[in-house]
């Protein structure tokens, strides 16, 4: 099946005080129509500025390179115009900070109108329905209060879910949700996981999904892909992922959840301005040998549907 979304050796660069930060380095990833991929990594790995660059929504000092094919079209040369009719209608973002994204002085059910007369063209009237119809199906429980609401009145939790209610207005093929469910306790992280889930029902959209919780990935994701100090280090169909994990670091992880004692990886992540030579993971890995000190792994597939970056499978 053709990729919705296609990514060749994409990298993005800041130039900072300090020097060159090399948030994302030389990512491919290939995502179906339908499909939905998780991003996982600790903080800092570069996965939310991958997100970022897909719709071009980094810093100004920021310099991409690579290709981002999305739907037959190449991104990377479009102009600022050109994305904004890209953005929101046919790519859906979902920042993990909706209080950056809400109007302040905008109650939330003309934020969600606004959304929908932008994408359908019918009456005001039409949309406050049609936005209370969203609003229902998000399991909001009385629409009509919660639109005469303003953000500063919701808690973190509503605020992404009327994100979620936005992005859905305009029924996008292809969804981007940054760090949904962070700082949210259980309960609240269940409506955002369950709003999210009937987003992708009511679009039928792709997506990727970027997140450092494991077990919310293995719950709404299709595959998941494992990001360290700035590239992907294995990706596989979910299940496999958890069941047949290659690289250390997803050892590290999956040790590391609540369930399996929180086992803390040794040491700290790499510096994304002086990486190592070699594997980038080498220093916190209990199987490094000399070859891991000296030499680059590239992906490889040791079996179908799964690619690891560690020279133990080279």
């Amino acid at each position: 099946m053709d990729s919705i979304l296609t990514l060749k050796n994409v990298s993005t660069t800041f130039n900072s005080r300090d020097g060159y930060v090399k948030a994302v380095s030389g990512v491919d990833l290939d995502i179906a129509p339908g499909e939905i991929v998780g991003l996982v990594g600790e903080t800092g790995c570069g996965k939310s500025v991958l997100g970022q660059t897909i719709l071009r929504l980094t810093p100004s000092n920021a310099v991409t390179e690579g290709s981002i094919v999305f739907n037959g079209e190449e991104l990377t040369g479009l102009t600022e115009e050109q994305l904004q009719e890209i953005r929101g209608r046919r790519i859906a973002y979902i920042n993990q900070n909706p209080s950056e994204s809400l109007d302040p002085v905008m109650n939330v059910g003309n934020q969600v109108m606004e959304s929908i007369i932008l994408y359908e063209k019918i009456s005001k009237k039409a949309a406050r329905e049609k936005a209370k119809e969203i609003l229902k199906s998000l399991s909001f429980e009385d629409p009509e209060t919660i639109m005469t609401k303003y953000p500063v009145e919701l808690s973190g939790g509503m605020k992404q879910r009327i994100m979620v209610a936005m992005a859905m207005c305009g029924r996008p093929p292809f969804m981007i949700a940054d760090e949904p469910t962070k700082g949210l306790d259980a309960l609240i992280r269940g409506q955002v996981i369950d709003s999210l889930c009937r987003f992708i029902d009511y679009t039928h959209c792709a997506g990727l999904i970027i997140t450092h919780d494991l077990k919310f990935a293995r719950v709404i994701c299709d595959r998941i892909a494992l990001m360290y100090a700035g590239e992907i280090v294995e990706i596989a169909p979910k299940d496999e992922l958890f069941t047949k994990p290659l690289h250390p670091y997803l050892d590290g992880l999956i040790a590391s959840m609540p369930q399996n004692g929180m086992k803390v990886i040794e040491g700290m992540p790499c510096s994304l301005i002086d990486l190592p030579s070699g594997c980038r993971f080498h220093e916190r890995c209990r199987y490094c040998t000399k070859q891991c000190e000296q030499i680059h792994p590239s992906m490889v597939k040791p079996s179908v549907g799964h690619e690891v970056r560690c020279n133990r499978y080279d």
